[in-house]
């Protein structure tokens, strides 16, 4: 039988159980790295935010949609999966999968049955945020992971509640137009 005190008194804190591998994107408010984890050497990927306390409000509201969407939405198939959320008084993190892909998007034919897969998978996530009362405002292929039997979405801070907008007095949002909604450019009221 392990001595549970012992175990306890042994394990690291969870901020010092990993090794930073690489940087892999630099987001507004945090860092995303590839990490390595010291016990299990499994690959994570982890988004940090640091701060000072007392958190501005703007980034405390960023934080709290961002971990609300994390927790519900992380379990399903198509949504980056987080494993766990660490908080302390100057940092949070997000512990996530790392997702090693073979990016198919090279400009060649994929096979009908192929294609009708991804484009499901596609669909369902869409409904599946919609059902949750998000939207994603940018769909460009950066927000994504894809392989040839595989499509994540991983940018959870694209995720926006379900609003009104009015575009009478002009564009709401504006991003790339490849990859906006195509509502987004009526000159109306939309959901």
């Amino acid at each position: 039988m392990i001595n549970n005190e012992k175990a306890k008194q042994e394990l690291l804190p969870i901020e010092k159980q990993f090794i930073e591998l690489k940087l892999l994107r630099h987001n507004k408010f945090s860092d995303v790295f590839l990490c390595r984890h010291i016990f299990t050497l499994e690959d994570v990927m982890i988004e940090k935010f640091s701060y000072s306390f007392p958190l501005k409000a703007g980034l405390s509201s960023y934080i709290s949609s961002q971990t609300m969407n994390r927790k519900i939405l992380s379990s399903i198939s198509t949504m980056h999966h987080t494993f766990d959320v660490f908080r302390n008084s100057t940092s949070t993190w997000y512990i996530s999968e790392n997702i090693e892909v073979d990016v198919f998007i090279n400009c060649e034919v994929l096979p009908i049955s192929q294609a009708k897969y991804l484009f499901f998978l596609f669909v369902q996530t869409v409904q599946i945020l919609h059902n949750h009362l998000l939207a994603v405002n940018d769909w460009r292929p950066k927000n994504f992971y894809m392989s040839s039997t595989m499509i994540k979405f991983m940018n959870y801070s694209e995720l926006t509640p379900f609003t009104e907008v009015s575009n009478e007095k002009g564009l709401v949002y504006l991003t790339d137009p490849r990859w906006m909604a195509p509502e987004a450019f009526l000159s109306k009221r939309y959901t």
